[in-house]
């Protein structure tokens, strides 16, 4: 019956692809969002999209494209949850052999937003995978690539900024984005967005090997070509202004802060369980560690899972300081094996699970029980004190989309294209 089912719902995607590939002719349009003001629903509700993880990419000479399945679980999901705000919340784009392949594939992930404004902050990918294959695209040139397809204006008054290369985590993609009630008014909530910074790479080697050492490894305001230190205290002051306003806050990062480490998802475990040998800090390393939270897809991790190199209770603190921050939202677990959340100094910490298909298909097969290739994007609906979050799958996403009538549309769609 299981095997039916999958055939059922490959066929079924196979004909949204089609559909989709249709239809694309038709987006062509970018949002002009740089000086929109954000407003709730009438009821008060604002809803954010959280996509994580991407990690892939196209080339100008056809040879790698984004898998539709991945562009088509973003669509779906724009159609079917209709969200205000879309969130790109690191690895965006996992490599790139040119700037003209880069401008391309932010251009094709962009038109599967399809208008929605979208805001955009980085991931170790976003640098690490670039560094040393000949081209060297640093924070502010894939900002401008962003800009050009009408990536949202993050606001950083309060943030002092004294690094102002073009490897500033501080300066790109750390800010935040105000919004009003629906008279346009007052503000009721506030969305921040945090640079994490990247992995320390060896320069040596030709495919940007990541070193273990942990320098700079998800620690904003630190510079992500020399690794220094530079911002970390102007980050944790802005933060803390930032959240002090009487507006509730909902923050977005790529890497996770130590503190996911000790709120309950990820516990000790023993032998058998995830071994953290890799680029994990003390008191984490060498150790065993496994997922607490049973309700999950698996309860063991792919792989070892990342956090913040360097303590960064300094920052969560500022986060947690006012009451004002509701939750704190992560990316980088693309292979979508912490299906959880937790609470720490009252704050929840929430996990964004990867938007892209097959992310590393050499290491795990697409049928090997470790891992689970659906894509999935996640939708905070915030409401003044309050919010929600719902995981959406692509299959789960596909449902929607067939029942609710939405696939009809599209086909109908694609049918008066064809004849325009």
């Amino acid at each position: 019956m299981k095997k039916h089912n999958n055939i059922f719902i490959k066929m079924i995607s196979i004909i949204m692809t089609i559909v989709m590939v249709i239809t694309a002719g038709s987006v062509t349009a970018f949002a002009e969002v740089d000086k929109v003001m954000f407003k709730t629903d009438e009821n008060g509700g604002f809803k954010v999209l959280q996509v994580s993880d991407v990690q892939e990419h196209f080339t100008t000479d056809g040879k790698r494209k984004i898998r539709s399945r991945t562009l088509n679980t973003i669509k779906m999901a724009v159609d079917t949850l209709q969200p205000d705000l879309i969130v790109l919340t690191g690895d965006n784009i996992h490599r790139t052999e040119s700037l003209a392949d880069f401008d391309y594939s932010v251009k094709k992930l962009v038109e599967a937003f399809k208008g929605t404004p979208f805001a955009v902050t980085y991931g170790n990918h976003d640098l690490e995978r670039n560094k040393d294959n000949g081209v060297c695209l640093t924070y502010r040139i894939e900002q401008e690539i962003y800009d050009k397809y009408g990536a949202v204006e993050l606001n950083q008054t309060g943030l002092k900024i004294d690094d102002t290369s073009d490897y500033s985590t501080a300066r790109y993609g750390t800010g935040y984005i105000d919004i009003y009630d629906a008279a346009g008014s007052k503000i009721v909530n506030r969305v921040i967005l945090v640079n994490s910074g990247t992995y320390e790479v060896d320069s040596e080697s030709p495919d940007g090997n990541v070193e273990n050492s942990g320098q700079g490894y998800g620690r904003p305001g630190v510079n992500s070509k020399t690794y220094k230190e530079i911002d970390y205290d102007n980050v944790v002051n802005a933060v803390e202004k930032w959240t002090s306003e009487d507006i509730k806050c909902i923050s977005y990062q790529h890497i996770p802060l130590q503190e996911f480490f000790t709120s309950g998802i990820i516990v000790e475990g023993e032998e058998g369980d995830v071994l953290m040998n890799g680029r994990q800090p003390e008191p984490f390393k060498n150790k065993y560690y496994k997922n607490a939270v049973k309700d999950t897809v698996t309860n063991q991790f792919v792989e070892p899972c990342g956090c913040s190199y360097y303590s960064t209770e300094a920052l969560y603190k500022a986060f947690a300081s006012s009451g004002n921050t509701l939750a704190i939202c992560y990316g980088h677990d693309h292979t979508n094996t912490i299906m959880a959340e937790g609470t720490c100094y009252g704050m929840k910490l929430t996990q964004g699970y990867g938007g892209g298909m097959l992310v590393y298909p050499s290491d795990y097969g697409e049928d090997s029980p470790k891992a689970n290739y659906n894509p999935m994007v996640c939708l905070y609906t915030l409401n003044g004190d309050s919010f929600v979050k719902e995981t959406k799958t692509h299959n789960a996403l596909l449902r929607d989309y067939i029942f609710d009538g939405f696939v009809f549309i599209a086909i109908k769609s694609a049918i008066i294209n064809l004849f325009k």
